[in-house]
């Protein structure tokens, strides 16, 4: 039920001799059959490794823009090469998959593609605030949640986090305890870690969702940014041969390492990035923003034309088309905002449903990417992301579009959303209260920040790319 390389190519063998490891690793296998919805376990990490990594495995395999943003994400630079104190050993176990789950793969694809995008084009940073919050917004439905889990397993569960798989590692901890007492007693003298305790590092991951994983980094403020992000889960990443032990597999799923010849997680992503070319300067290249409500009625459509035609006039940047649109519907709201879910989506959709939008596309001579850049330069930086000297500084009428935030009738709104604004710079968790949050949505202009969004946004005016 488990196949691998041969112990002596792992570093684990600097704690463990060959007999405890074919010990530990029949306890893996009693215990998993023994635990309902279980497809698979997989041992990763710096302690199962081969001390010398495959030739291609520091090598940059998708090299446009989008796939450098990648390459940054899969950071194989981090890569430790012996391990030391705090070497732990991670075991991830693959479950069977929910309805929930299983429609959720290509959501996740999709929307890590977009977000690559915004990467590529510098609409937003990594590490950032903002990098962390648009993650939260792409990836949390499918992230550390009861249902996509089947409900046996969710059940044995205490504490309601399945993730955790705590039945799992609590009966592995005693076995290992009672089977292994002299590898026990190494991983205390030799590590900063402890059995029971953190060297063992168990995780519990729905087959289709396997590949979405912490993208860690760490911001200026010292938060520790773990949203996380699909990674394309070929040989490069978790090859058997180098990076994992398959530990246990009942032979039922679908996914490589567990099937070795078995669908890629992360391959959409994949696909996209392969196909990345270099689009020549045009006077074809569409762009477009949607002026929303608030907008319109203080006022403002003018003002924010006017800059859009002279941050795009050195690029011969002109308006093809203007679609006033009388309440966009659900489905039209779900285009222009693919990222957005749950709660932050029933609002827009009822924002945007109740007053009259304006649809404006223009073309320039500018490569698609770059024109998303330029109009999101244009568009400025959402109130969230101004620094603390800018919060105070208020309104600017000769910036961006979004420093003319806040309006005048608006002042004593803006002041009062001050405090959340500020704390989310320590909390980037921290939500905004209903009322803070309709204000804060009413930012006057939207412009796409990934291709996906784009499409969205000219497919409602009848324009193809």
């Amino acid at each position: 039920m488990s196949n691998g390389r041969e112990f002596n190519s792992m570093a684990l063998q600097a704690f463990m001799d060959p007999s405890e490891w074919c010990i530990f690793k029949e306890r893996v296998q009693e215990i998993s059959s023994s635990i309902p919805n279980i497809l698979g376990v997989l041992a990763v990490g710096s302690l199962i490794q081969t001390f010398r990594p495959p030739y291609d495995f520091y090598e940059n395999r998708r090299i446009g823009p989008m796939g450098i943003a990648y390459e940054a994400i899969r950071n194989p630079g981090r890569r430790k090469i012996f391990p030391g104190k705090k070497s732990d050993l991670d075991l991830w176990i693959c479950t069977k998959d929910t309805p929930q789950s299983s429609s959720g793969e290509s959501i996740v694809d999709i929307n890590g593609i977009a977000l690559l995008e915004e990467l590529a084009s510098g609409a937003v940073v990594r590490p950032s605030q903002q990098w962390c919050r648009k993650k939260e917004g792409a990836f949390s439905d499918y992230y550390k949640k009861s249902e996509l889990y089947a409900p046996v397993f969710s059940s044995l569960d205490e504490n309601n986090e399945p993730w955790m798989a705590s039945r799992f590692k609590n009966i592995l901890e005693q076995d290992v305890l009672a089977k292994l007492p002299d590898f026990v007693e190494r991983i205390g003298r030799f590590t900063l870690q402890k059995i029971p305790g953190d060297f063992l590092e168990v995780r519990a991951f729905p087959e289709s969702l396997f590949h979405l994983r912490p993208d860690e980094s760490t911001l200026i403020d010292g938060f520790e940014d773990r949203q996380p992000f699909p990674r394309i889960a070929d040989d490069q990443w978790i090859s058997p041969q180098h990076k994992s032990v398959v530990l246990y597999n009942t032979g039922d799923s679908t996914i490589y390492p567990f099937a070795p010849k078995g669908r890629i997680l992360g391959q959409a992503i994949d696909d996209y990035l392969l196909q990345e070319v270099e689009v020549p300067r045009s006077d074809s290249t569409y762009g477009a923003v949607l002026i929303k409500p608030d907008a319109i009625e203080t006022g403002q459509v003018e003002i924010i034309k006017q800059k859009i035609l002279k941050g795009l006039a050195p690029y011969c940047g002109r308006i093809v088309l203007e679609k006033d649109i009388n309440g966009l519907n659900p489905l039209q709201v779900e285009q222009i905002y693919p990222l957005l879910a749950e709660q932050d989506m029933q609002d827009a959709t009822k924002y945007l449903a109740n007053g009259e939008s304006l649809v404006i596309v223009i073309k320039a001579n500018l490569p698609p990417m770059e024109m998303l850049a330029k109009l999101g330069e244009i568009k400025g930086l959402r109130l969230a992301d101004r620094d603390d000297d800018r919060l105070f500084e208020g309104r600017i009428t000769g910036g961006s579009i979004r420093d003319l935030l806040p309006l005048p009738a608006d002042e004593n709104k803006y002041r009062a959303l001050m405090p959340s604004l500020f704390r989310r710079k320590t909390d980037p968790t921290h939500k905004f209260t209903p009322d803070e949050y309709t204000y804060y949505s009413r930012n006057l202009i939207h412009s796409p920040d990934n291709m996906i969004e784009l499409r969205g946004l000219l497919d409602i005016v009848g324009v193809s790319l």
